[in-house]
C-alpha cells in the first residue's frame, strides 16, 4: 500500500501494512454512543471519525483509475454499527443562539436542539456532546458523512449561513468561533466543508484526502 507500483513479488516487496489488523483497530473504537473514540472506552469526537472513515474509505479505493472500484468492504467491516454513526455524527449539529453563546463564558455550551424540528436560520457543529460551535466540526462531521455518503444529512443552507456569516472574518478567512482572528487552518477547514456542501464558487472536493 505505502509502495506505490510495486506488486507483490516484485523485487522490493514488502507486506509493510496488516490491513486487516487495521481494520479491527478502528473497529474497536467505536464507542456506545455511536462515535469513534482512540479506544471504545473513551470519549467519542468527530475528530476520531473523520480520521475512521477517511482511513477506511482510502483502502476501498481502487490502486489506479482504470480500476473498477471495490464495494464498500473495509467500511462495512470497520463499522460495525453504521446507524449509530450516523446518529453521532447528525447530533454534533444545533441552533447557534449568538447571544446565548456570548453569554457563555465556559467551554461547555448546553445550547444544543433536535435542528430538524426547527427553522433555523444558522447551524452549527461540535465535536463532542455539550460543545461551543467550531468552524473545523463543520468540516469533520460534514466530510465524514460525504464519504459515507450520507450528506443529505446536513441542512446545508443553515449550516453554510453559519461559517459565512458567523465565522468568516471581515478581513477575509475563517475563525474558529463567534468574534476570534481568522487563522489558516480553520479557513481551510471552513472552505472544505463549502465545498462538500456543494458551494457553488469552489470545486469539488475529495473529502478523504484531507
Amino acid at each position: 500500500m505505502l509502495r506505490g507500483d510495486v506488486k507483490e513479488g516484485d523485487e522490493g516487496w514488502v507486506e509493510d501494512l496488516n490491513v486487516d489488523e487495521m481494520i479491527a483497530h478502528i473497529k474497536r473504537g467505536q464507542t456506545y454512543d455511536g462515535g469513534v473514540a482512540e479506544s471504545s472506552q473513551h470519549e467519542s469526537h468527530a475528530g476520531y471519525a473523520y480520521c475512521a472513515i477517511g482511513a477506511l474509505s482510502l483502502l476501498d479505493r481502487p490502486l489506479d483509475s482504470t480500476s473498477p472500484h471495490p464495494p464498500e468492504e473495509a467500511l462495512k467491516r470497520g463499522v460495525p454499527d453504521r446507524e449509530g454513526l450516523l446518529h453521532f455524527l447528525a447530533s454534533r449539529s444545533f441552533a447557534y443562539l449568538a447571544k446565548e453563546e456570548e453569554e457563555d463564558e465556559v467551554e461547555e455550551n448546553f445550547l444544543e436542539s433536535k435542528a430538524g424540528e426547527l427553522d433555523l436560520g444558522h447551524i452549527g457543529f461540535n465535536g463532542r456532546w455539550n460543545k461551543k460551535a467550531d468552524t473545523c466540526y463543520c468540516w469533520w462531521v460534514g466530510g465524514t458523512l460525504a464519504m459515507l455518503g450520507n450528506s443529505t444529512i446536513i441542512n446545508v443552507i443553515p449550516s453554510r449561513r453559519y461559517l459565512l456569516d458567523i465565522t468568516q472574518h471581515r478581513i477575509g478567512g475563517f475563525s474558529k468561533s463567534v468574534g476570534g482572528p481568522p487563522d489558516m487552518y480553520h479557513s481551510y477547514l471552513g472552505l472544505a466543508a463549502l465545498a462538500t456542501m456543494g458551494d457553488g464558487d469552489l470545486k469539488k472536493f475529495d473529502g478523504s484526502l484531507v
